[in-house]
C-alpha cells in the first residue's frame, strides 16, 4: 500500500509539473529573478526562464522568506535580527543542479547584511531543503549567530537559556523531525550571490513581456500553488 501511494503522489507531481522542460528551446537561455516584497519584513523569490514570444515562462524554484525575529516581543526575539525561509522549492526535474544553494544564496542577497536565515519554524521544512541546512550548518562559508551574551541556538520554551532571551524562539508548534536547524546563519562572503540577483533582476525587468502585471501575478500564484503540491505531496 505505502509503494501505492507514493506511486501516485510522484505520478500527481509529473502531471502538474511546467507544460514546457527546461530543456525545451522555446524557453529564452537566459534566467530571470522576479521578487515580490512587502516591506522589509516579507519576500517572494522566483527564479525562472521565459517562454519565447509569450507571456509565459517556466519556474525554476521559489524560496518565501519572513522576518522571524520581533523585537516588540522577548519571546520571539530569536537571535535578531534572523529570517527564517517559510518556503522553498526547486522544480523536481532540476533537482541536484545547485539551484537550491542558488536559491539560499538570493535569499541572503535581500536581507540585511549581517542578518541571519533559519528554516521555517511554523510549518516545518521539506526534507531536500533539511540536508540543504545541514550543510549549511558545517560550512566554512556559513557563520552560527550568537546573542551578546554568547548563545547561538534557539531556545524554543525559555528555559534552556533563562537569563538570555535574545535566543527565546516560541515556534507555535512542535516541529518535531520537521524542524531544519535550530541555528540563525549568516553567509560570510555573499558577494556573488548580490550580484547574480543584480543580474537575474535585470533579466527579468527586460523581458518583453506584453502584460507585466499579469505575468508578475500568475509567477507568484503558480510559485506558491507548486510549492503546495510538493509540501504536500511529501507530508502527507
Amino acid at each position: 500500500m505505502k509503494k501505492i501511494l507514493t506511486e501516485w503522489r510522484n505520478f500527481l507531481i509529473k502531471e502538474a509539473a511546467p507544460s514546457v522542460p527546461y530543456t525545451d528551446e522555446r524557453l529564452e537561455k537566459k534566467i530571470s529573478l522576479y521578487m515580490y516584497q512587502e516591506g522589509d519584513e516579507n519576500y517572494g523569490l522566483i527564479l525562472y526562464r521565459k517562454e519565447k514570444y509569450v507571456d509565459d515562462f517556466y519556474i525554476i524554484g521559489y524560496a518565501s522568506i519572513d522576518l522571524l525575529s520581533d523585537e516588540g516581543d522577548e519571546r520571539f526575539s530569536c537571535i535578531p535580527q534572523t529570517y527564517q525561509v517559510a518556503a522553498i522549492y526547486v522544480e523536481p526535474e532540476l533537482q541536484g543542479q545547485g539551484f537550491g544553494k542558488l536559491l539560499y544564496s538570493l535569499a541572503y542577497a535581500v536581507i540585511p547584511d549581517g542578518a541571519g536565515l533559519t528554516s521555517d519554524k511554523y510549518s516545518g521544512t521539506l526534507p531536500a531543503a533539511q540536508s540543504s541546512w545541514k550543510k549549511m550548518e558545517k560550512s566554512a562559508e556559513y557563520s552560527k549567530r550568537k546573542t551578546p551574551m554568547g548563545n547561538d541556538e534557539f531556545d524554543y520554551d525559555g528555559k534552556k537559556t533563562p537569563d538570555d532571551k535574545m535566543d527565546d524562539c516560541r515556534a507555535d508548534m512542535d516541529l518535531g523531525d520537521k524542524n531544519a536547524t535550530d541555528y540563525s546563519l549568516e553567509k560570510n562572503n555573499n558577494s556573488i550571490g548580490k550580484q547574480l540577483f543584480n543580474n537575474y533582476m535585470k533579466q527579468h525587468f527586460e523581458n518583453d513581456f506584453m502584460n507585466r502585471d499579469s505575468v508578475e501575478d500568475q509567477l507568484l500564484r503558480r510559485a506558491i500553488k507548486r510549492f503546495g503540491q510538493i509540501y504536500s505531496s511529501t507530508f502527507s
